[in-house]
């Protein structure tokens, strides 16, 4: 069985041998200096924050305004905006009763799992 050997290089000699040399120095941009840009005494400064602070608050208007809407939409819906109770309204009115008869709030919150504020504010 034969062996077969690398392909020959087309290129004689050392290839980067024959690639000039060119002086290596920084890129430079125009005049355009970034710590210029941003020095905050500039009017360009002062011009880019103008407008970010415009734009900033446009998408805050926004926000509030599809927010106001979807609460709008949920309200028309009939859905219930806030956090459902942990005691249906059967249980409040025999924690009431039994608040009223004299039990105190620690047994109370015991008994129906919830905490001692919960019962509290029952009223």
């Amino acid at each position: 069985m034969q062996q077969r050997s690398a392909p020959k290089s087309r290129v004689s000699g050392n290839a980067t041998s024959e690639i000039p040399e060119f002086p290596r120095r920084p890129a430079v941009l125009g005049n355009y200096n970034p710590l210029l840009f941003l020095d905050q005494r500039s009017g360009r400064f002062r011009q880019h924050d103008t407008v970010l602070g415009g734009l900033a608050d446009v998408e805050r208007d926004l926000i509030r305004r599809r927010t106001a809407e979807g609460g709008s939409r949920a309200k028309a819906r009939g859905q219930h905006m806030s956090r459902p109770p942990k005691l249906t309204p059967q249980q409040q009115k025999e924690a009431r009763r039994r608040r009223a008869e004299g039990e105190t709030l620690k047994v109370l919150a015991k008994t129906y799992n919830v905490g001692k504020s919960t019962i509290s504010r029952l009223g």
